[in-house]
């Protein structure tokens, strides 16, 4: 055998002594009275929660509309390259005219 299987064999046979944990004692009472009445604990929000979520998604919603504007208002104005900056900075488009 090579070395790659031996360690692969030594690997899997190191698995073998594993014992099970064992389980905290009245978990199974505990887990049962869950079982037997699923509804007894909910969970409650107070209102300052429900507000601020709120607050936070109209905000959100407002700087997603004003971009959105500032966009469209900024699409209207031209923009053109100066002939400098494009002859320094874009020369390797030499045969390309600009």
């Amino acid at each position: 055998m090579n070395t790659k299987e031996t360690r692969i064999d030594e690997t899997l046979a190191a698995l073998d002594g594993i014992k099970r944990a064992p389980a905290p004692p009245g978990l199974l009472k505990k887990l049962t009275a869950i079982a037997e009445h699923p509804g007894s604990k909910t969970v409650s929000f107070r209102r300052p929660y429900y507000w601020s979520v709120a607050a936070g998604i109209a905000l959100l919603i407002s700087l997603n509309v004003m971009g959105a504007l500032y966009y469209h208002h900024n699409q209207n104005i031209t923009r053109e390259v100066p002939a400098a900056v494009a002859k320094d900075y874009l020369s390797y488009l030499g045969p390309i005219k600009l």
